[in-house]
C-alpha cells in the first residue's frame, strides 16, 4: 500500500522534474501526507545526491522516525529502507529531510510504503 503523499511541502529552497526536490545546509524539507489504512511499518525508497564516498550527508525520517538512510556514494544513492512505523489512517504525518553535517543535498523518487496492521 502506498501512503498518499504530496498534502503539502515546505522547507525545500529549489525543486525540479529532473533532481527533486533540494534541502540546503543546516536545512529541513518537508512533504506531508496521509495514509489510507493503519500502518505498522514502514518503507521508504528513493535517492538522494552527494560527490562524497561514505558521508552521512542527510536523513530522512517518517512521522518522527528516522529511517537510517545509507551513506554517500558519489552521485545518486538509492535508498530502500523497512522499520517500525505505527501510524493511523486518516492522519497528516510528515517526511522529512534533515540536512546533516553541513550538507546539502537533492532529494527524489520519494515513495512511502505501509505494511497494514
Amino acid at each position: 500500500n502506498s501512503l498518499i503523499i504530496g498534502d503539502g511541502v515546505s522547507g525545500w529552497t529549489d525543486d525540479n522534474e529532473t533532481n527533486g526536490y533540494y534541502v540546503p545546509k543546516d536545512g529541513n524539507g518537508y512533504i506531508t501526507f496521509t495514509p489510507t489504512v493503519n500502518t505498522t511499518h514502514v518503507r521508504i525508497r528513493g535517492e538522494y545526491e552527494h560527490y562524497q564516498t561514505g558521508w552521512h550527508v542527510v536523513e530522512w525520517h517518517v512521522a518522527g522516525v528516522n529511517m537510517g538512510i545509507p551513506s554517500s556514494i558519489p552521485g545518486w544513492r538509492e535508498v530502500d529502507v523497512t522499520k517500525p512505523c505505527v501510524m493511523t489512517a486518516d492522519v497528516q504525518y510528515s517526511f522529512r529531510a534533515e540536512s546533516m553535517g553541513g550538507n546539502a543535498t537533492w532529494n527524489r523518487k520519494i515513495k512511502i510504503e505501509s505494511v497494514v496492521s
